[in-house]
């Protein structure tokens, strides 16, 4: 139903087999003109629209569009006349009209609207009807679009098209890793991360049973991130071993699990070449990395030991032994895209410049997310920058420079790419304090301590380490690796004293500092900084004893983390009892749309207003608001629920996290199981209780004001860089 024909007033931009520049109508090249029709497996030509009209059954060839030059220069070498159109509606021929363009891959990645349009027509059967030559690269450089297209989206957080373009490049390359770990990624960062557990559950029972799809299966819940599941399958069936393409997928679990010393016996030169080149050259890294660094070959973590190395070689002779700069801090953190502890970065680098207690911060990202925190203008006391524009190898006038080698070239395949690119930064701007707020604990903390940073503090959220939610045997891996790392750090005879870890709350400090093998007195809080004035909440409204239409609100990220389902079965459960109750929801997030259907679908609209991303204003929106309510999985000192006391709101809420710690006093919320009943319960007792409202519109404000204040968070922010 796609087509391919020859208009008088369309163009054709392409290259001869002179490459020449051809810039003129085909009506000029091909006298008269010739309609090329692809009718079953022949080709048929017409002479003119109205013998084209009469072959309504036709279906017309589809000459993929992108890249448009490798096909045209094809075409048009070969005498092929070509036009390509859009959909082509039979009996409407005289009226499709399309125009071709001869565009570089970087011009396409610029034009992504033309693009989309052509994707729903890429096909393996549309790709047959190209010359056999032409698959392959066409193939190749459009998969390669979707990969770039989908890394975007998942740094910016987009992740439904992140899914969209990761499904589309599977459907064409079923066992690309890189599409894969798109999708899980997406899945997850959607709330869909049950999806990926049954999926991998049912790959590994049909192992079991199906032999001749055995390898393509353990191949995808390799690519699906459960290496471990995947071996275990392996073992089960020893009759497989002797399959060169079930060793190159032990080589790529061992590898992903940095458990080198097995990979070494299966690394022949017939598993390479079942090996993804990138896979084989990190396997390959592994085993080096092994002899270079005379690390145990029965480890099983491989890059606990290189930290060891590491830490070793510059027990003596730090990579850095110059001076640094005083009253300096490197601030690490994933991304600053809109969160709680995002917010909390922007706030502390506030707080700390405005506080002239420090001299320049430095701020150092890994992902840059399209909506994220915007800092103020603070000159060059404030330097913004990002870990990918930072070269992985040896800035010159390094004092160990051959450690820095040895961490260039086996970083990545202990897991830790980002080792040497943080050292660069710190030999660059040697900052007197390295602050690890969110990601990169590992990286941050190593490449700090063997670069000879006085003081390093790793920072962790409020949640306990036991409430840390782990995704994939992938995400167990990592987080046993941070805690692992940071134990190995913290027991250095020389750089351990320089590590601190800290936490925005009692129990968890202590939770990761056991996690982490330090002792109590090396854990430190760090409470959130609440800027009443900043946010307009210094004076909340006056209670109206006399309301009696409710209005139940919420201020979180959309996303699986904050459970907002549970949040709508709640209300859902309260509307049945209290049918005038009124509920606000403000937020932003991949599941704002799915919980938009859900409350159509429960018949919910007209008792809600889903506000969207409020990044001003947000006071006002609490001012209408009686009760808050939050429903989230796990949680750190939750921003909303200081904020809503802030405005003297009664709180309701699951026993999460640092849920407790966050309540101004113990009586300003109320805390309760993580289920709809025991929530809207529970809303339903604040709201038949207006005394207990009262008190806490009077009681919470100031509270908030005095444990959450800037000048408390300086005053340990400092006491914890030794700065007092």
């Amino acid at each position: 139903m796609f087509g391919s024909i020859i208009q008088r007033n369309t163009l054709v931009n392409g290259e001869d087999s002179n490459s020449d520049r051809l810039n003129v109508p085909l009506t000029q090249i091909i006298q008269p003109p010739l309609f090329l029709v692809m009718k079953t497996s022949k080709r048929e030509a017409y002479q003119s629209p109205s013998a084209l009209k009469k072959a309504n059954l036709v279906r017309l060839v589809l000459l993929l569009p992108k890249p448009v030059q490798i096909i045209a220069e094809y075409l048009i070498r070969h005498r092929i006349y070509q036009l390509v159109v859009d959909v082509y509606v039979p009996g409407s021929v005289e009226t499709s009209l399309c125009w071709t363009q001869s565009l570089s891959s970087n011009q396409l990645q610029r034009i992504p609207a033309s693009l989309e349009m052509l994707e729903t027509e890429f096909s393996d059967k549309n790709l047959r009807l190209l010359p056999a030559r032409m698959i392959k690269p066409v193939r190749r450089k459009v998969l390669e679009f979707y990969y770039q297209c989908g890394v975007q989206a998942l740094r910016q957080r987009d992740y439904e098209r992140a899914l969209e373009y990761s499904t589309k490049a599977i459907k064409f390359a079923p066992y690309n890793a890189r599409f894969w770990t798109i999708r899980r990624r997406a899945l997850f960062g959607l709330g869909r991360g049950t999806c990926v557990s049954r999926y991998i559950n049912y790959l590994a029972s049909v192992v079991t049973t199906q032999d001749w799809i055995q390898a393509k299966l353990i191949e995808r819940i390799v690519i699906c991130g459960y290496p471990q599941t995947a071996l275990s399958r392996i073992v089960a069936q020893p009759h497989l071993l002797g399959r060169r393409t079930i060793r190159a997928l032990q080589v790529r679990c061992y590898t992903t699990l940095r458990q080198f010393g097995r990979v070494q016996n299966l690394l022949d030169k017939d598993t390479c070449q079942h090996l993804p080149r990138g896979q084989a050259d990190l396997a390959r890294d592994g085993v080096s990395m092994l002899k270079s660094c005379n690390i145990n070959m029965n480890s099983n973590d491989t890059s606990i030991e290189f930290a060891e190395y590491l830490l070793a070689q510059c027990a003596n002779k730090p990579i850095l032994t110059d001076a640094f700069c005083p009253r300096s801090v490197m601030i690490l953190t994933h991304s600053m895209g809109i969160g709680g502890s995002e917010r909390q970065i922007k706030n502390i680098i506030d707080a700390l410049i405005t506080s002239h207690k420090t001299d320049k911060v430095y701020l150092l990202v890994k992902e840059e997310p399209k909506d994220s925190y915007t800092l103020a203008n603070y000159g060059e006391r404030l330097v913004q920058f990002n870990v990918f524009n930072l070269s992985h190898e040896p800035l010159s006038g390094l004092d160990n420079n051959q450690v820095h080698e040895v961490m260039r070239r086996y970083c990545r395949a202990a897991g830790l790419r980002d080792l040497a690119p943080i050292v660069n930064a710190l030999a660059q701007y040697r900052p007197e304090v390295v602050h690890i707020r969110n990601g990169m604990h590992a990286e941050g903390a190593l490449a700090a301590l063997i670069a000879g940073v006085p003081k390093v503090i790793v920072h962790f959220g409020s949640m306990t380490r036991e409430q840390q939610g782990v995704a994939t045997e992938l995400e167990k891996c990592r987080f046993r690796q941070i805690e692992k790392i940071l134990s190995v750090c913290a027991k250095h005879p020389v750089f351990g004293k320089r590590l601190l870890l800290s936490s925005n709350s009692r129990a968890a400090a202590q939770s990761w500092g056991r996690a982490c093998d330090l002792a109590d007195e090396r854990c430190h809080v760090i409470p959130n900084i609440i800027d009443h004035v900043a946010l307009g909440m210094s004076h909340p409204p006056p209670f109206n004893c006399a309301k009696k239409a409710f209005v139940i609100g919420g201020v979180f990220r959309f996303a699986s983390v904050k459970d907002p389902k549970l949040w709508i079965d709640t209300a859902h459960r309260v509307i049945a009892k209290r049918p005038e109750t009124h509920f606000i929801l403000v937020g932003d997030g991949p599941m704002l749309a799915q919980i938009q259907r859900m409350i159509d679908s429960k018949g919910l609209r007209q008792h809600f207003e889903v506000a969207g991303s409020v990044t001003q204003g947000l006071a006002e929106y609490l001012a209408r608001m009686d009760i808050f309510l939050l429903s989230t999985r796990t949680e750190s000192m939750p921003n909303a629920v200081l904020e809503a006391q802030l405005m003297g709101l009664p709180v309701i809420a699951p026993d999460v996290g640092g849920m407790r710690e966050a309540l101004a006093a113990a009586n300003t919320g109320m805390i309760t199981a993580r289920n709809a009943s025991d929530l809207a319960e529970a809303v339903i007792t604040a709201m038949d209780d207006p005394v207990w409202r009262q008190e806490v519109r009077e009681r919470a404000p100031a509270l908030i004001k005095t444990r959450f204040s800037v000048d408390a968070a300086v005053s340990e922010l400092l006491q914890a860089y030794n700065w007092g």
